[in-house]
């Protein structure tokens, strides 16, 4: 009777793991995506792409506002008034019967004022300069700002691939599971083992089943992270379609040359180059407040007590603004522009020395995965070959089920070392890329 009660459980244990399996291998169907398809999904909808955009608009804007100073003013006003004023003239200057009160007046005008600045010793050129500059800092932020979300979306869409191929290892890890306790049952029902290896085998299987369980929670998680990057609502179902690329010639070519790429190509370094532009600028606009300014006016109007506008009115000059003394202000700008300009230069050694550090590293950890990809290979290979005999050797009853165990528990960790070691990899590549500042180029070859 004991032996029915063991030999119903099991069976009723395999038909459960059984239906967990076949659940596993087949999830409901999902939107299949390349990482180029995330990649322009990303580039479209992501809301940080959109605030940079806005960003440029303002910059480009910017620099019209600046450039509209080199045009003349033109102004129209019109206006009415009435108005009475008491005449405070010296006595004896009018007759005694001359009214003391002017008024009450209507004045009706219609003006037309033009101004425009002749000369203004620099600072309009050294202000647009500077709007120029920062329209180009803003467009260097819109490709750096680029570059950060395309490599979101690689490591989160190679991150997805390794949670699908973790599930995958999950499951085939779980179905060696099932396999070794039918195995361990089979074998006790005939007497050659104790229930204890049944329980064992049991036990290793409950603690696969789990680690399928953790891996589809993975896949989930991973999923929302994928669609977050992408700007899509977290729960859109998506199944990567992965195809790797080759490392190879990436890690063949030098750190140097990496090095010499990167200064090239790295928006942060042309950022900070084009800052050191507009605190010049900015230091030479500060400069010319010890200059003159040349402006030309002129205004012609009509004036009048009546809407008749008869008499006319003008005016035309130029004039001449040259600063005397403003209590040292002028002098304590220019020293505060050449101390902002040391200490963006500063900083722009600062950002090229943090571009190679970071290519350095990059480059070295992409060497590292080469190599423990290739050292996790051969462990798998071992790991499954040391499994099938232990597993022979357990049939035979030349082994002992705690043996079979720890081959089977070797060989599932190996596996899953090598899914992550292999999407690590792509992982370091494109972290490799985007810190040369050709991870949109490398894309789109």
């Amino acid at each position: 009777m004991k032996y029915g009660i063991n030999r119903i459980s099991a069976i009723a244990f395999f038909s459960f793991f059984a239906g967990f399996t076949v659940l596993a291998e087949n999830p409901p169907e999902k939107l299949e995506l390349k990482l180029d398809d995330c990649i322009e999904i990303a580039l479209q909808k992501n809301p940080r792409i959109r605030a940079s955009t806005e960003n440029i608009i303002a910059s480009q804007e910017a620099v019209g506002e600046a450039r509209a100073s080199y045009y003349p003013e033109l102004k129209a006003t019109a206006g009415y008034s009435r108005w009475q004023s008491k005449a405070f003239l010296p006595s004896g200057l009018l007759p005694p019967t001359a009214p003391t009160v002017i008024g009450p007046i209507d004045d009706y005008k219609a003006q037309g004022t033009a101004r425009l600045i002749l000369f203004d010793s620099g600072e309009r050129g050294t202000r647009l300069n500077i709007s120029k500059a920062m329209a180009e800092i803003s467009g260097a932020d819109f490709v750096r700002t680029r570059q950060d979300i395309v490599l979101n979306v690689h490591e989160a869409f190679y991150r997805l691939s390794a949670s699908f191929d973790l599930r995958n290892v999950a499951t085939q890890n779980l179905a060696r599971a099932i396999q070794h306790l039918r195995l361990a049952t089979d074998r006790k029902s005939v007497g050659a083992v104790p229930e204890a290896d049944v329980l064992r085998a049991r036990v290793a299987a409950s603690e696969a089943k789990l680690e399928l369980v953790r891996a589809e929670s993975l896949v989930r998680v991973n999923m929302g992270n994928l669609n977050t990057v992408m700007g899509l609502p977290v729960e859109t179902g998506i199944v990567p379609k992965t195809e790797t690329s080759d490392v190879a010639t990436a890690n063949d070519i030098t750190a140097s040359s990496l090095i010499s790429q990167a200064i090239m190509c790295r928006p942060e370094i042309k950022a900070s180059r084009k800052r050191i532009e507009a605190a010049r600028s900015s230091l030479r606009m500060a400069k010319s407040e010890y200059g003159p300014k040349v402006r030309a006016e002129g205004a012609y109007g009509l004036r009048d007590d009546s809407l008749d506008l008869e008499d006319e009115e003008y005016a035309a000059g130029v004039s001449i603004e040259l600063p005397l003394f403003s209590g040292f202000s002028t002098k304590h700008k220019v020293a505060e522009k050449k101390a902002e300009l040391a200490r963006v230069e500063a900083e722009a050694e600062v950002v090229i020395q943090a571009v190679q550090q970071e290519v350095w590293t990059a480059k070295s950890r992409l060497q590292e995965s080469i190599e423990t990809v290739q050292t996790t290979d051969l462990r798998v290979k071992d790991a499954r070959e040391n499994t099938r005999m232990a597993e022979e050797r357990y049939k035979v009853g030349g082994s002992t089920i705690t043996d079979l165990m720890d081959a089977q528990t070797a060989l599932a960790k190996a596996e899953a070392s090598l899914v992550e070691v292999n999407w690590n990899l792509q992982i370091a590549k494109a972290i490799l890329n985007r810190s040369v500042g050709i991870l949109l180029e490398d894309n789109k070859k």
